[in-house]
Order: structure tokens, then sequence, then C-alpha cells
């Protein structure tokens, strides 16, 4: 926080952003929401619109705030419109993140098959990068969710 205070008063507003979008996550996964939105705010004000390191989190942050406040179709537009985003960047990461948000919006929405069927193509973008970690938690919500077939990469 006191960083972006101090990028903002430097002028360095760009920089700020995806900070400012990675503590609206960050926020969003302790439960601090109203805290989360106004920094997923700050993250859209200051960052480019081609940002997607600052555009895609900041809008998965809202997007999870969105759901838990009950307003489901908002939330998945939010989440829509990152992975919108998130195929337009290289980082693959990224991309498979965005995907894992959309299926937490769309599980809360009690759309589970539609949430297994971003959670798998999660998978399969973090598999072609190496990223197993992710992989792996994503493959465990995927068994969560009763469709625990393993994915693999075709």
């Amino acid at each position: 926080r006191a960083s972006l205070a101090l990028l903002e008063e430097m002028g360095a507003t760009n920089q700020g952003s995806t900070a400012a979008a990675l503590l609206a996550v960050a926020l969003v996964e302790q439960g601090r929401h109203e805290e989360a939105i106004g920094y997923a705010d700050l993250a859209a004000e200051w960052a480019a619109p081609d940002d997607m390191a600052s555009q895609v989190p900041q809008l998965a942050a809202r997007a999870h705030v969105l759901a838990a406040s009950g307003e489901l179709d908002r939330a998945e537009a939010a989440a829509r419109e990152a992975v919108r985003l998130s195929e337009r960047s290289d980082d693959v990461c990224l991309r498979g993140d965005a995907l894992v948000d959309l299926a937490a919006v769309l599980d809360l929405a009690g759309r589970v098959s539609d949430a297994a069927v971003a959670l798998r193509a999660a998978i399969v973008v973090y598999q072609r990068k190496g990223n197993a970690v992710s992989a792996d938690r994503a493959q465990r919500t995927l068994k969560r969710l009763r469709h625990g077939a393993a994915v693999t990469d075709p």
C-alpha cells in the first residue's frame, strides 16, 4: 500500500496498476472484498487498456467480489472479459488463472458443468506451459466438482 502511494506521488501509476491489481487479488483471497474492489478500481483507473498484467487480475478480483455478493451475471461478465483479454497476452499462466477464476464464478452460479469445462481448459494451458503446481491445483478443484477425469494435453 505504501508503495502504491509512492508510485502515485511519483506519477508512475502505470507501474502501480499491476501492483494494485495483485493486491486486489490477495485481498479477495483473504475475504476482504470491500478493500479488494477499491484496489481493483484503482488498477482499472491506472492501467492502460492493453496492460493485460493489470487488467486481467483486476477483472478477476472484481468477478470474485461480485459473485460473493450474489451479482452472478456481472461476475460472469467480468470473468469472461478477463479470459478474453488474457487470450491476447503471451502470458500463458495468466490465461490459465483467468479460466480458473471463471470456473469459480460459474461454480458459485451452480453451473458446475460449465465450471468443469473452464477448469479443463485451464489444466491444458498449465500443462502446456509446464506449470505443474497450478495444473495440480486446478485438477483438485475439478475433482471436487465431481468431474475428475484426468485431463491430458492432446
